[in-house]
């Protein structure tokens, strides 16, 4: 069994910069910039850590472009 836990850090935006998203719209809050960390753990049926479990996983992450303002 694989279990997962996701944190989210919110990632500072520096002075002068604008964040554009995917439709073209502007936004200078910082909420907009996350880090994503995703821990993945695996057990064996006995409830114990297992070691050497192989698994894949795809994420889809909305993503901004950068525009430095002035600088």
């Amino acid at each position: 069994m694989l279990t997962s836990t996701l944190r989210l850090t919110s990632a500072p935006v520096g002075n002068g910069v604008l964040l554009r998203d995917r439709a073209g719209n502007f936004h200078d809050s910082q909420s907009y910039l996350t880090e994503i960390f995703v821990d993945v753990a695996a057990w064996s049926h006995g409830g114990g850590a297992a070691g050497g479990v192989a698994f894949s996983w795809i994420c889809t992450v909305e993503a901004a472009e950068f525009l430095l303002i002035g600088g």
